[in-house]
């Protein structure tokens, strides 16, 4: 395990700053007014080129995110991952292998907190981006771990695996799902399998794509972190909603 963090850590850290692909794309450090400044297109960029994406400055860009067009945000995140190909030498100059990973994590974070993309028509062409990217990459050869051992290959291997199974989780169901289960369960009794849990987040996004964004969440630390969400009564109004509708039998 050990062995794996490091490897992921040290390929995870070699991130473009902001030059190249987007001429306009700003300077790092942007102040709110400026970031506010930004087209969709330039803020996406700037997001995906922060070297930590979980930093205070990365936190502040997706809040500026949130507030923009989905469809804007996803048309510009197909446009970085066409535009990586592992296979040939201009496909993976001028940072492209690394902007590509990070835009299929914003895509998921936008999956996971703000709307479901796959309810728009560009999120589902932001999807098949991600899948063509996954094809090219295992044509690569990025789903082999390498032999004899190999710390970039291996990263290289692990950041494959962990995006084809992002990928999955926009196309299906994902931890925030898994999350309004856990607390059905623990708040109502209520225990869905795995295929009534996908046919509860299919109900969800035909409802309202944003039903991710309902509530806030908060991390249980007395609850070994435990995911809750601050206001669940709309889940659980849309789960009995679900449960008249004749998709689950109680």
């Amino acid at each position: 395990m050990t062995k794996l963090i490091r490897a992921v850590m040290r390929g995870a850290s070699v991130i473009l700053l902001l030059t190249g692909a987007c001429a306009s794309a700003p300077l790092r450090q942007a102040s709110d007014v400026q970031l506010a400044s930004l087209t969709t297109a330039e803020l996406v960029y700037y997001r995906v080129r922060l070297e930590w994406f979980e930093s205070a400055e990365a936190r502040r860009a997706f809040d500026q995110l949130k507030r923009r067009d989905p469809a804007d945000v996803c048309r510009t995140i197909a446009q970085i991952l066409d535009a990586y190909d592992p296979r040939t030498r201009q496909g993976r100059s001028g940072g492209r292998g690394e902007e590509a990973p990070w835009a299929q994590s914003l895509a998921d974070r936008f999956h996971a907190n703000v709307i479901r993309v796959k309810a728009l028509e560009e999120g589902r062409a932001a999807l098949a981006a991600c899948r063509r990217r996954l094809e090219r990459q295992r044509e690569a050869g990025y789903d082999r771990e390498p032999q004899p051992y190999n710390d970039a290959a291996y990263a290289r291997a692990m950041v494959y695996r962990g995006d084809l199974m992002g990928y999955e989780g926009m196309m299906g169901t994902n931890l925030r799902d898994l999350d309004i289960a856990r607390q059905l369960e623990h708040d109502y009794g209520v225990k869905l399998s795995a295929e009534e849990r996908r046919r509860f987040s299919d109900f969800l996004t035909a409802k309202d794509p944003r039903y991710v964004g309902w509530s806030e969440v908060q991390s249980l630390a007395q609850d070994r972190g435990r995911i809750t969400f601050v206001n669940f009564e709309p889940y659980y109004q849309a789960y009995l909603e679900f449960k008249r509708a004749g998709d689950i039998k109680r």
